[in-house]
């Protein structure tokens, strides 16, 4: 009796040990530090309003940053590129009924490259970029601030207020330094804006906006290639990585700088298209490449603010008068400046004008003053269905259905304004070997003088000036 009683006792106490190591498991991921790796950061996430964004400089008076010498030579300030009327909506333009382009299709602007995360490359989520949204609906890299500021004693300044800098890095090209702030625990945006205001009255303060590729492939019939002349233009680019030994764009000559906060970068789809464009156009160029991108946490394919005016102030500093920006997002005071004092300088700055659709926000850079917005056309002239539509459209090219270089020696078809600009870059590469702001007004001015006029007569919101082959 005594030995079944035993074996009844170490019965239940091995059905014990089972039913309750699963929560002794539970409690030691609850107690041991295991996270759940939503990059999402544990404090306020309370963004300032719109109205909280220093444009102006104190005082409402415009913030000048841009004191470094110009470029020599006899190059002035130049005025405004082009001041042909505004033309009506173009009859017969595609129909959009969908909110900011959709058409209710599923579009969502991106290249496939953009939603489903880079061509062979895996971060780890440490190494993503945390993006939400502000108050104003717009897309910031979480969780900090950008500033602009002409101290240089900015980060010593900022640490006495106990707040801590993350980066800060100096722009040659407008003499200033940018630096991205952390928003501390126990502070959100709106107090650390005040803070970093405090701290420097006379800083831009801003947020450290997203931008994203403006590409959209689809895999429809590519376009017959058009013989170019050999071009020894030089052209920018500000895009993402570039497969500089794919046999596309052999004839053109690639040096490349990256500013993606990973490092080692691989070549990526949306850059190695966009240069196989431009080699297209001009066969025996040489091609800057500044690579901006990088990875957020949901695996898509994003450049911020302060990326952005490093990859131009890389391009300012080899003295290339043309660059291609085939990028869209929010304005952003911070990339507003850098935009100012490069068109003062005589570079001219080509954007793709975004794949938002007819009624979709202005998007940036393209709709800055003196910056040449490109639409996209197809094979027919017709406009592409998801491009923008506004004053900030300067020229038409083809973006529909190009044959364009893919990474690891392959190529896609493609579609959107982003495969368009750099057409036009290339052609005012041509005519522009060196920043100079007369001659640069003057390349823009013949450039639509020579456009294939499309649409309503004149300038229009649809097509610009017109065509550029």
């Amino acid at each position: 009796m005594s030995r079944l009683f035993a074996s009844f006792l170490r019965l239940m106490v091995c059905a014990l040990l089972v039913l309750t190591a699963p929560f002794a498991w539970a409690d030691r991921g609850r107690d041991g530090g295991d996270r759940d790796d939503t990059g999402t950061a544990d404090r306020d996430t309370t963004d300032p309003d719109s109205s909280g964004y220093d444009r102006d400089g104190p005082d409402g008076g415009d913030q000048d940053y841009g004191d470094a010498p110009d470029y020599g030579g006899d190059g002035g300030e130049g005025g405004d590129y082009a001041d042909a009327p505004e033309g009506p909506d173009v009859d017969g333009a595609p129909e959009n009924s969908g909110p900011s382009g959709n058409s209710g299709h599923g579009h969502d602007g991106k290249d496939d490259h953009v939603r489903h995360g880079r061509h062979g490359r895996a971060l780890d989520h440490h190494e993503r970029i945390s993006v939400w949204r502000n108050d104003a609906g717009e897309r910031v890299r979480a969780g900090e601030a950008l500033i602009l500021t002409s101290r240089a004693d900015i980060a010593r300044r900022l640490e006495r207020r106990d707040l801590h800098v993350v980066e800060s890095f100096r722009l040659e090209t407008i003499d200033a330094i940018a630096v991205r702030v952390a928003v501390p625990d126990g502070m959100n945006e709106r107090q650390l804006f005040d803070a970093l205001r405090q701290a420097d009255p006379k800083s831009i303060v801003t947020f450290n906006h997203v931008y994203d590729p403006s590409g959209a492939p689809l895999m429809l019939a590519a376009v017959k290639a058009v013989a170019r002349r050999h071009s020894r233009a030089k052209v920018g680019l500000v895009d993402a990585a570039v497969d500089a030994k794919h046999p596309m764009l052999a004839q053109v000559s690639v040096t490349a700088r990256s500013f993606d906060p990973v490092p080692k970068a691989l070549p990526d789809a949306h850059g190695t298209a966009v240069a196989s464009v431009i080699a297209e156009a001009a066969p025996g160029a040489t091609v800057y490449a500044a690579n901006v991108f990088t990875l957020s946490i949901e695996g898509q394919e994003i450049a911020t603010a302060d990326s952005i005016v490093r990859g131009l102030d890389w391009l300012a500093k080899m003295r290339i008068a043309v660059i291609n920006l085939s990028l869209t997002g929010p304005a952003n005071p911070v990339l507003e400046a850098m935009v100012k004092k490069l068109n003062a300088r005589g570079h001219i700055l080509v954007a793709a004008v975004g794949n938002e659709g007819p009624h979709g926000a202005a998007q940036y850079p393209a709709a800055y003053d003196k910056v040449v917005g490109v639409t996209a056309v197809d094979a027919k002239n017709r406009v592409y269905l998801y491009a923008n539509h506004g004053d900030y459209v300067d020229f038409a090219a083809q973006g529909v259905d190009l044959r364009v270089a893919d990474p690891q020696g392959s190529t896609d078809t493609v579609s959107g304004t982003s495969y368009a600009s750099p057409i036009v870059a290339a052609k005012l590469a041509g005519s522009l070997d060196k920043p100079d702001a007369q001659r640069a007004s003057a390349a823009v001015r013949a450039l639509a003088a020579q456009a294939h006029d499309l649409g309503a007569p004149g300038r229009d919101p649809v097509y610009g000036h017109g065509l550029i082959d």
